[in-house]
């Protein structure tokens, strides 16, 4: 029987039996991919790229696949999104239906997609994208505004911003910026624009294309129209390191990810063939609601790509 081995933050329900395997559409691709329920929380899985030649012993047992799999909570939003602009067949003449969440989770195409039920105030996160009318029989019901959404991800990329320098693998990826001859304006475009591109790996192009729109890289704008030759920086090498997620070291390293995401034929499984590795020493990813407490940031170098919000 095939294992994988998973870190995640410890609790006291920490066990194969809790966790519930589902595939969803991935929100920038649409293709169906892995996702773990616990707790009425939607888990993502990040794979640790530890090369071929690695193995894991277990108590008095060898697994020959050394791969490390991260769960980490993921705002339930980033697949709810493409899925409620797709439900509210919105026209040039219309802004579209309002739907209900029944209709929302229609399991038709992803079987898996009702149990998003399940997941705490998921009526409360669709109120922070949507409108909602309540009809004569008490029911809620949904519609994409495209506004609300804009300003959900303008506050996760204000959040980044405002921590920046507080994530450890953040500071990885602007090393290259440490060059006296790049001035203070074009430094904060580089950073908002690295930030939009890490956000924007979890929607489709359409609201990458929108929020640039909305920020100014006047800066940036003059800087890429140079030279290559004559740049002090180089941009292209920059964002390219954003998602360089896998390790080319012989070193396995957790702070390379690949952008792996584990994949099954099965539709749902409680993952009974699944070792857990309690490590009590992982704590909440960094990219939380503005409005949430603060507390000590996840110390795997690329887990700040995975979202939270909470109310």
């Amino acid at each position: 029987m095939h294992s994988w081995i998973f870190i995640k933050e410890y609790s006291k329900d920490n066990n194969s039996e809790s966790l519930l395997s589902i595939r969803l559409p991935h929100p920038r691709t649409g293709q169906a991919v892995r996702y773990i329920l616990q707790d009425q929380t939607l888990l993502e899985i990040r794979k640790v790229d530890c090369g071929s030649q690695r193995s894991w012993f277990i108590g008095n047992t060898v697994q020959s696949d050394g791969s490390l799999f991260c769960l980490t909570p993921i705002d339930p939003l980033f697949v709810l999104v493409p899925i409620l602009d797709t439900c509210r067949r919105k026209t040039s003449d219309s802004n579209g239906l309002f739907i209900s969440l029944e209709d929302i989770l229609d399991g038709e195409q992803y079987p898996s997609l009702p149990k998003l039920s399940a997941l705490n105030n998921i009526e409360k996160y669709l109120e922070w994208v949507c409108d909602c009318q309540v009809m004569n029989s008490g029911k809620v019901v949904f519609r994409l505004n495209d506004e609300k959404v804009m300003n959900w991800l303008k506050a996760k990329i204000s959040h980044i911003l405002s921590n920046f320098d507080s994530f450890n693998s953040l500071k990885q990826l602007i090393q290259h910026m440490n060059n006296d001859s790049i001035d203070d304006r074009l430094r904060k475009e580089i950073r908002l624009k690295a930030t939009i591109e890490i956000v924007m790996e979890y929607l489709p192009p359409l609201w990458r294309e929108r929020l640039m729109a909305v920020y100014n890289f006047d800066a940036l704008g003059r800087l890429e129209d140079e030279p290559r030759e004559h740049r002090t920086f180089d941009l292209q090498i920059f964002f390219a390191s954003i998602f360089n997620f896998q390790s080319q070291s012989e070193s396995p390293s957790p702070s390379y990810l690949s952008r792996s995401t584990l994949n099954s034929h099965q539709t749902d499984a409680t993952l009974q063939e699944f070792a857990i590795l309690k490590i009590t020493s992982l704590h909440e990813s960094p990219l939380l609601d503005p409005n949430y407490c603060q507390r000590p940031l996840n110390l795997l170098a690329r887990c700040y790509l995975n979202f939270r919000k909470e109310y």
